[in-house]
């Protein structure tokens, strides 16, 4: 990390009373700079960034997990932003801005078997998520950047297909983009699942952390984004099924489901086929996204694509 390590050194300590610090260790991020920082009163988790974007970016993280927080069936699950010792949940200090968070124990779902009792578990916490952040306007610009990982705005002129896409998958592409442009400018009746509201966006199985079975924690907010309830739980479902150990295609989305009509009226028959044009985008999304990734950046080739295999499995499927 270098001089990284050196300036996260200086400002935990300075700013914030965590203690000394006896470790620093980097782990991957898209926007900015995280690492799980060991310190003389406990672990910690800290985000830096030294951009607009990712000043941004931190701001609508910490907006996001505090108001999840509210939730107390949630606050256990989602870190606590630590506050400086000014009261700030954010530290400038001349062009760098970091965030100090909890450190939320529980290993990735990516690293363990995936049960129907883990699917139900995500569903109702993809659910509770929506229900905390419906009506949720974080007072910061919504539509200050674009959004990689934003279904809404998920458009073929975005990307190099031929660059990026072998010949089958490029015949798909095309059918893929009109599913998902199809949702989006459908006018259809006011449903809770068409409505706009704030989302978590990112279900990745990175994000959602497990401890003996059952979902223990959600990390990682930076897409979090204004879109559906619907796109909400495409996206859920979308990794749900890349991962390695994934449930039979057609049980995961039943369970999940059920599980989630437990809470609430189900979709209709056209949002159904709807939210199947929106699995098949995020994982079209994947295939992207990360493939650029690795060819601008060859030293994130290996996290960038750690969904690629499973992503091409299931859009040829």
């Amino acid at each position: 990390m270098g001089d990284s390590e050196n300036y996260l050194r200086h400002v935990i300590e300075k700013e914030y009373g965590v203690g000394s610090v006896t470790s620093l260790r980097a782990v991957p991020s898209e926007a900015d700079l995280t690492a799980i920082v060991e310190t003389s009163s406990g672990t910690v988790v800290a985000k830096t960034t030294t951009d607009d974007f990712g000043r941004w970016s931190l701001t609508l993280q910490a907006k996001a997990q505090l108001r999840l927080r509210e939730e107390p069936l949630l606050s256990d699950l989602v870190p606590a932003v630590i506050a400086n010792d000014a009261g700030e949940h954010l530290t400038r200090d001349g062009d760098a801005t970091t965030m100090l968070m909890t450190f939320q124990h529980g290993a990735s779902i990516s690293d363990v078997e995936l049960t129907k009792a883990l699917v139900q578990d995500v569903a109702y916490l993809q659910y509770q998520c929506a229900q905390q952040y419906a009506g949720f306007t974080p007072d910061i610009d919504m539509r200050a950047y674009a959004r990689p990982w934003d279904l809404g705005s998920f458009r073929a002129h975005n990307y190099d297909l031929e660059r990026y896409l072998e010949p089958d998958e490029l015949k798909l592409a095309d059918e893929i983009f009109a599913g998902v442009a199809s949702v989006h400018e459908r006018r259809r009746p006011v449903s809770p699942y068409a409505a706009s509201q704030f989302i978590f966006g990112d279900f990745n199985l990175s994000n959602v952390l497990c401890t003996d079975g059952s979902v223990s924690g959600l990390i990682d907010f930076g897409d979090a984004v204004v879109g559906t309830l619907l796109d909400d739980i495409a996206i859920a479902l979308c990794y749900l099924q890349l991962h390695d150990r994934a449930l039979e295609r057609g049980t995961l989305f039943d369970v999940y489901m059920t599980e989630l009509a437990k809470y609430q009226d189900p979709p209709s028959s056209t949002e159904l086929v709807d939210l199947g044009h929106l699995v098949r985008g995020r994982a079209l999304m994947v295939l992207l996204n990360g493939r650029e990734v690795a060819r601008t950046e060859p030293a994130r080739s290996a996290y960038a694509l750690r969904y690629d295999s499973a992503a091409a499995a299931l859009l040829a499927n």
